[in-house]
C-alpha cells in the first residue's frame, strides 16, 4: 500500500495517481476529505499532519484496512515562520513514519533558496529533502501485486 499525504491537489494529487498506475493500493490524505474531488484508485482519509492524534488515528485505520504501509510519499507539510532564536526545538522537531519499503519526501525550494524569517522551515526542508537530488521511480513489489 502506498500512502500519499496532501494528495488532494497539485503535486500530491499526481504523486497519488502514479502508484495507482503501477498497481498499488493507494491511500491519499487531506485535512478535510469532504472537500476532495475523488480520484480513481485512491482511498481518501482525513489527516492533519500538525496533529499527533490525527496522524495516529489515520495510521491505525490504514493498518486495519491495508495491513502495512509499503511506500510513504510525505507531501503534506506545515510552514514555520519566525525568528530562529524564538523558535522552539519542539516546534520543528523532525518526524517520520517507518515503512516496510520506501519513503519519499517532497521538499520545497526553501531548502535551496531560504527566505527571511523562515530559517526553521528552510533547515527542515534542507534536512529532509535534497534539492536537485536524483529523481525517484516506483516499482510495485508488494505481496498484493503478485
Amino acid at each position: 500500500m502506498a500512502l500519499v499525504t496532501g494528495a488532494s491537489s497539485d503535486i500530491g494529487k499526481e504523486a497519488a495517481l502514479a502508484p495507482v498506475a503501477t498497481g498499488f493500493d493507494v491511500v491519499g490524505t487531506s485535512r478535510d476529505t469532504s472537500r476532495v474531488t475523488p480520484l480513481d484508485g485512491v482511498t481518501f482519509l482525513d489527516l492533519d499532519v500538525a496533529s499527533d492524534a490525527s496522524a495516529a488515528a489515520a495510521v491505525r485505520e490504514m493498518s486495519e484496512r491495508f495491513g502495512r504501509i509499503d511506500v510513504l510519499v510525505d507531501n503534506a507539510g506545515v510552514g514555520s515562520l519566525g525568528a530562529t532564536e524564538e523558535t522552539s526545538v519542539e516546534h520543528v522537531r523532525p518526524s517520520s513514519t517507518r515503512t516496510s519499503s520506501g519513503f519519499i519526501n517532497i521538499s520545497s525550494v526553501l531548502g535551496f533558496l531560504p527566505q527571511p524569517y523562515m530559517a526553521a522551515c528552510a533547515a527542515s526542508q534542507h534536512a529532509t529533502g535534497r534539492p536537485g537530488g536524483p529523481s525517484v521511480g516506483m516499482k510495485n513489489t508488494s505481496p498484493s501485486s503478485a
